[in-house]
């Protein structure tokens, strides 16, 4: 997911793959921090969270080895 944001649709996305893992990126360390502080109180523990720009997408997946 792109621009996760405070995490409401990642958690939606969390509840709905409790066996899957749900990757996010947010050029904002700041909310990444939000989504994950939201995701813990939420009981997601399925979320994987990478700082960066969408526009360097691929090179920050090879670096997250996805």
């Amino acid at each position: 997911m792109l621009a996760c944001g405070a995490g409401a649709c990642t958690s939606i996305l969390a509840s709905h793959a409790p066996h899957g893992e749900i990757v996010v990126l947010d050029s904002s360390q700041g909310m990444i921090d939000v989504a994950r502080e939201n995701m813990l109180a939420a009981g997601h523990t399925n979320v994987r969270f990478v700082h960066g720009d969408a526009g360097e997408l691929s090179n920050l997946l090879k670096e997250e080895k996805l």
